[in-house]
């Protein structure tokens, strides 16, 4: 996951920047019939095929980029939005597909709420790029779709569905069998909850306020405070579909998301309690998640919280960390790219 308009101001930092912004697109050869794709894993074992995550994470470094004023940003933006419309978007359905082998002749049948609300993400960064409306009706579009329900009030309705087939009928059972699956794991994921919360709210703020959003972003944090939050601290990774815990270790992204959701939610109702959240989830990090060693977070702690290692080997992203240190300084009404680019101060950003 690559933000490369990050507000770094390093020596050095707009170089590498610049750098990445190059080495994103990849030439396809002749035969696999494309003109452009993007890399989706790289590391010692990379993958040649096509995932929406992956475009989505390439959407939104393009437009942190173009915030930051780099060469070759805008370019790499409209064709990787161009990828997306080709041969993921589906406009009746208003979300996108899941994934294809290397040259788009093979469609994966899985459809999934994960890469979808990643793109709902870099439509709103890719919005405050370019100014094109339709961007974020689309966001809105997905954010409906997928957690419109939330917004209900009765019991359960914030535990979001993640996994579905090829017509998008909910499959509640899938992968019952591999819990602690990193990407596509049995049940709900509170995490997803908290991310999605954010990300209405920042949806609103960017100019589509629809009546259901709030309502549902505060659902979506209060039962992951119920479901998810454990006496010791901590958001296991999965529930069932009662709520009861699945798989019961505490991964690190789901607190960075809610600490952008609870300090997002304060802004939006005034409401001491969220703000209150926020630094709870603080503490919590200060506690037992952040690394003293190199002030890194640990990916995955138990019960006890003790750093362990079940799903995720290694350190696997700082995308979340980093984003939770910004949250603090964030209006309601811009991103982390669009708020980076309006400090203004001089040198380097």
């Amino acid at each position: 996951m690559l933000r490369v308009g990050a507000p770094a101001r390093q020596a050095g930092s707009r170089r590498a920047r610049q750098e990445g912004c190059g080495l994103l697109p990849v030439r396809a050869r002749p035969r696999h019939r494309v003109r452009r794709w993007y890399a989706t894993v790289g590391g010692t074992e990379p993958s040649d095929r096509k995932e929406l995550y992956g475009q989505a994470h390439i959407v939104l470094a393009a437009s942190s980029a173009v915030q930051a004023g780099i060469d070759g940003a805008e370019a790499l933006l409209t064709h990787a939005l161009a990828v997306i419309d080709r041969h993921y978007w589906l406009e009746d359905v208003g979300r996108c597909v899941e994934a294809y082998n290397r040259d788009f002749s093979e469609l994966d049948p899985y459809r999934g709420q994960n890469a979808n609300m990643h793109l709902t993400e870099a439509y709103l960064a890719a919005f405050e790029a370019t100014g094109d409306r339709s961007l974020l009706v689309r966001a809105g579009r997905i954010a409906h779709n997928t957690v419109g329900a939330a917004a209900e009030p009765k019991d359960g309705a914030w535990r979001v569905c993640e996994h579905f087939s090829p017509n998008w009928e909910p499959l509640p059972d899938y992968n019952a069998d591999q819990p602690h699956h990193p990407f596509r794991p049995y049940g709900s994921q509170p995490g997803h909850w908290l991310e999605w919360a954010k990300l209405l709210l920042q949806i609103r703020g960017a100019g589509l306020n629809q009546d259901w959003m709030l309502p549902a972003a505060r659902n979506l944090v209060d039962g992951a405070m119920r479901d998810g939050w454990q006496p010791s601290g901590g958001f296991v990774y999965t529930v069932d579909w009662d709520g009861t815990p699945v798989v019961e270790e505490r991964f690190w992204w789901p607190v960075a998301e809610a600490i952008g959701a609870t300090r997002l939610l304060s802004l939006a109702t005034g409401e001491r309690r969220y703000a209150d959240l926020y630094e709870q989830l603080w503490t919590y990090t200060q506690s037992y998640l952040i690394d003293p060693a190199n002030g890194t977070w640990f990916p995955e702690v138990d019960e006890r919280n003790r750093h362990v290692v079940v799903t995720w080997p290694g350190r696997p992203d700082l995308y979340h960390v980093f984003q939770a240190t910004a949250y603090a300084f964030l209006p309601l009404n811009a991103g982390i790219a669009l708020w980076a680019r309006s400090l203004g101060a001089g040198g380097e950003q």
